[in-house]
């Protein structure tokens, strides 16, 4: 999980459904959620000895006072958000924070795969032979990325999508629930397949595919 893990504070952005799916990652890790930043007062805190926070405005004084000292992050924030975890992730290593690889103890990756920083792998997911995930990656739960698959920086891979081998998804493009993407398919950066999607042939760059076969949405 890279060297993350040996620095035991953490910082979670995120404080509803997917950080909830990323919990127990933390606690296996022996990591200590300090700092949680989200939008909404109103909901309960998920982390109960976390100072929260919502938004910049209110985290950048805490981490001035000297707090980012040996503090990691984790961008806990699905859907079709990868744009908005990269540049979270810029602006939170600009601070010195260090990015947390979260990996499930239930999830497989292969030993030949490499994975970016600040991956997520949710339980039963799968990330094949000589796979390559580029940084702030979502793998979710049930989800299978197979051989030789290639995702730029940002990708969702959400549950129960399947890419079948050599499979290359752009930066910031989601793969919606259930979907199934054959082999060889190239998908757009920033497209979106829609969930139960069966992709058999390239995705433009910014569209939307949905039905089986996938075609776009008008």
């Amino acid at each position: 999980m890279g060297d993350a893990v040996n620095k035991h504070r953490l910082l979670v952005w995120g404080g509803s459904g997917h950080a909830k799916m990323l919990r127990p990652t933390f606690a296996a890790a022996g990591l200590d959620v300090v700092a949680l930043v989200e939008r909404d007062p109103a909901l309960a805190p998920l982390f109960s000895s976390a100072v929260r926070f919502f938004g910049w405005d209110d985290l950048a004084p805490w981490l001035a006072a000297g707090n980012a000292l040996e503090l990691s992050f984790i961008l806990a924030i699905g859907g079709h958000n990868g744009s908005v975890r990269c540049e979270l992730a810029d602006r939170l290593t600009s601070w010195g924070l260090k990015p947390f690889e979260a990996i499930h103890e239930r999830a497989w990756v292969a030993s030949t795969a490499t994975m970016g920083e600040g991956c997520h792998v949710l339980p039963m997911a799968a990330v094949g032979e000589d796979a390559k995930l580029g940084r702030q990656c979502i793998v979710n739960t049930n989800a299978s990325v197979d051989h030789e698959c290639i995702l730029d920086e940002g990708v969702h891979i959400m549950p129960g999508a399947t890419l079948a081998g050599c499979v290359r998804v752009g930066a910031h493009a989601t793969v919606g629930a259930n979907a199934t993407v054959l082999p060889h398919v190239n998908i757009g950066r920033g497209a979106i397949v829609g969930a139960g999607a069966v992709v058999v042939h390239d995705v433009p760059a910014g569209s939307v595919v949905v039905g089986v076969p996938a075609r776009a949405k008008h």
